[in-house]
């Protein structure tokens, strides 16, 4: 409220916002369930739920209370960007794959089912061309940002992001995901350490 305005009930459910210097009535407000509006002003309430403390374990679930929260490791992510390595382009795509990455694991799967991601299924995800995701994943992988898990057999690829950018969780459950990226292009400014499933993940600077 200015200081060249002030409030004036009219009655319980009524009241007017006058202009101090010229006397001139402002607005005309109505009450209506403790909320304060013009005649025909819409006006939205939300009405906050509780909040619960996430829980590690995924599997129970996601609910308004409890978002899914990925880790990108905020270092290793802006040496990225600083040193030009991607173009504007490609921090699109690899930050929109950081979030289909599984719980406690970088390989890509769909939100709703958690079935892997093949090629197909992330462009329409991305409502993108295929050819061109095509030529950004590509991209990706030889900068060791991403890697390509070609399973032969004409069965599609799947694609995990680097474990040294994200997780989604405190650590992996499998360690032979992480040293996929052991000798890649790529060399984060700090390389991160995964201890096993009941410790947390250990960031350890690059000597």
């Amino acid at each position: 409220m200015s200081d060249h305005t002030k409030i004036m009930m009219v009655d319980e459910n009524t009241r007017i916002i006058v202009d101090v210097v010229t006397g001139e009535i402002l607005h005309t407000q109505y009450r209506t369930k403790d909320i304060w509006s013009q005649r025909d002003e819409k006006v939205m309430v939300h009405k906050l739920k509780p909040y619960k403390k996430p829980t590690e374990d995924k599997k129970k679930g996601n609910t308004p209370t409890n978002p899914d929260f990925i880790c990108v490791f905020r270092d290793n992510w802006n040496d990225l960007v600083k040193k030009k390595e991607l173009t504007f382009a490609e921090r699109g795509v690899l930050m929109s794959l950081i979030g289909f990455t599984n719980w406690r694991s970088n390989i890509l799967v769909h939100p709703n089912n958690q079935q892997v991601l093949n090629e197909s299924t992330l462009s329409k995800l991305l409502d993108c061309n295929r050819s061109h995701l095509s030529e950004h994943l590509m991209s990706l992988n030889k900068k060791g940002l991403i890697a390509i898990i070609r399973t032969g057999d004409g069965r599609p690829n799947k694609y995990m992001v680097n474990s040294n950018l994200s997780v989604f969780g405190k650590t992996l459950k499998d360690n032979a995901e992480h040293g996929v990226f052991k000798d890649v292009k790529w060399e984060p400014v700090i390389p991160i350490v995964f201890k096993d499933e009941k410790d947390h993940s250990k960031i350890k600077k690059k000597p």
